[in-house]
C-alpha cells in the first residue's frame, strides 16, 4: 500500500513538474499570445462591504452556436482550459466613483474583498462595478476595460439560496463517468439540459411567497472557472435566476494545494451566510456528492439560519438511502429527499417559500417538458 502511494506521488509530482515546465515556455512565447481581456464574474457585497473576482486572460473568443457539432464543442472546451492566465497586471476596479488598485496572481486572478464607502443606491439589487486594465507585463494595447455586475439584496428579502449546479441545475451525470465527461466536453450551454422544472423552481424561490423578486441566489460547483461563461450563457438560455458563482481554480502552481470539493463548497456558503447574517437560507445538492455532509456542518455553524436542505436523488439507491438516514437522524434542520424539482417545490409552498402561483408556474413546466 506504502508503494502505491509512493508511485502516486512520484506520478503526481512528475506531472506537475511536466505541466510546470509546460505552462512557462507558453509564458515565454509573450509575442504569440492571443488579445487580452479582462473576464469580471459577478461580485456580490451590502452597502459597505464589496466581494469581487476577475481574471486577465488570454481572449479565446469562444462562442457558442446552436448547430455546433460535437467536435467544434469538444475543440472549444479544449480552448477554454487552455486559457492563459496573465500574471502580475494591474487593474483597477471603479466601484461609484471608488477606485481600487489590484495586481493579478500567477493565474491571471485578482480580487477584491473589503470595505467600501456607503452606497446611495442600495435601493436596487444589480450594481455596476468597471475593471481597467493599468498595466500588464505583455504588450497590451488600452484602454481595456469590462463592466460586471455586483449583487446587493433587497433590504426585503428573508430568505436566500445557496445551489449546487451539477446534477442539481444541470444535467452532468456524475455517478457515470463516460457519461459526465461527454456532457461536459461534447455538449454547449445550448444542448446541455437543466434538470426537469428546475428554473420554475428557481424563478418561484427567486420571487418567494410575496412574488417580487428580492431573494437573492447564490450558485457553488466544483467545476474549473475556465466553464465562467458556458455556465453564465446556460442559465440565461433556461431563464434561470441570476446569481453570482463560486467555481475552483484547478490550475495551482507546483506545490500549492487545490481546494477539495468540501471545502470550497463550505468555504463559499459560510463567506455568504455572514455577509448577510438577517437572511435565512435554503441549500440546495444532490445525494451524488458530500452536499448532505457539508449542508449539515453548515446548518450546525449556524443555528436557525438554514430554513430547509434539498438534495436532489441521482437515483443511486446506495447514496440516496444514506441521505435518508441522515435525515432522519438530524435535528438541527429539516433535510429532504427529493426525486425532482415538483416534490421540492410541494414543499417549499408548504412551509411559506414559494407561493400558490410559483408552485403551479412547477406543475406547468414539469408537465410541459414531459
Amino acid at each position: 500500500m506504502a508503494e502505491k502511494k509512493n508511485r502516486r506521488t512520484q506520478f503526481r509530482e512528475t506531472a506537475g513538474d511536466y505541466v510546470g515546465r509546460f505552462r512557462e515556455r507558453i509564458r515565454e512565447r509573450l509575442e504569440n499570445r492571443d488579445p487580452v481581456q479582462i473576464v469580471s464574474y459577478m461580485g456580490f457585497g451590502t452597502g459597505n462591504y464589496l466581494y469581487v473576482k476577475g481574471r486577465v486572460i488570454e481572449h479565446k473568443h469562444v462562442e457558442i452556436e446552436e448547430e455546433d457539432s460535437r467536435w467544434r464543442n469538444l475543440v472549444k472546451m479544449y480552448r477554454r482550459f487552455d486559457t492563459e492566465g496573465i500574471p502580475n497586471t494591474r487593474v483597477k476596479l471603479i466601484y461609484y466613483g471608488q477606485e481600487f488598485e489590484l495586481s493579478s496572481n500567477e493565474e491571471g486572478y485578482f480580487m477584491f474583498d473589503g470595505a467600501v464607502e456607503g452606497l446611495k443606491e442600495v435601493a436596487k439589487v444589480w450594481h455596476p462595478i468597471e475593471a481597467h486594465l493599468v498595466e500588464a507585463p505583455v504588450e497590451v494595447e488600452l484602454p481595456l476595460e469590462t463592466e460586471g455586475a455586483i449583487l446587493i439584496p433587497d433590504a426585503q428579502a428573508k430568505i436566500g439560496v445557496i445551489s449546487d449546479l451539477d446534477d442539481t441545475v444541470i444535467q452532468t451525470d456524475v455517478t457515470s463517468t463516460m457519461k459526465m465527461l461527454y456532457n461536459t466536453f461534447f455538449k454547449n450551454a445550448r444542448t446541455r439540459r437543466a434538470l426537469q422544472g428546475v428554473p420554475a423552481f428557481y424563478r418561484a424561490l427567486h420571487k418567494g411567497v410575496d412574488d417580487e423578486q428580492v431573494n437573492p441566489l447564490f450558485y457553488v460547483s466544483h467545476s474549473p472557472w475556465n466553464l465562467y461563461d458556458m455556465l453564465e450563457d446556460f442559465m440565461e438560455i433556461n431563464e434561470i435566476p441570476y446569481g453570482p458563482t463560486f467555481l475552483r481554480d484547478f490550475s495551482a502552481k507546483q506545490g500549492e494545494a487545490i481546494v477539495d470539493y468540501k471545502t470550497h463548497k463550505y468555504d463559499s456558503a459560510v463567506r455568504i451566510m455572514r455577509t448577510y447574517p438577517s437572511i435565512s437560507f435554503i441549500l440546495v445538492g444532490d445525494s451524488a456528492e458530500k452536499d448532505v455532509d457539508i449542508y449539515r456542518e453548515i446548518a450546525r455553524a449556524f443555528p436557525g439560519r438554514v430554513a430547509a436542505i434539498y438534495i436532489r436523488s441521482v437515483q443511486h439507491k446506495r447514496k440516496d438511502e444514506r441521505v435518508r438516514k441522515i435525515a432522519e437522524r438530524e435535528d438541527n434542520v429539516e433535510i429532504v429527499l427529493v426525486k425532482d424539482s415538483l416534490e421540492a417545490a410541494k414543499h417549499a409552498a408548504q412551509r411559506g417559500f414559494i407561493s400558490a402561483k410559483g408552485l403551479e408556474e412547477v406543475e406547468e413546466e414539469i408537465g410541459w417538458e414531459a
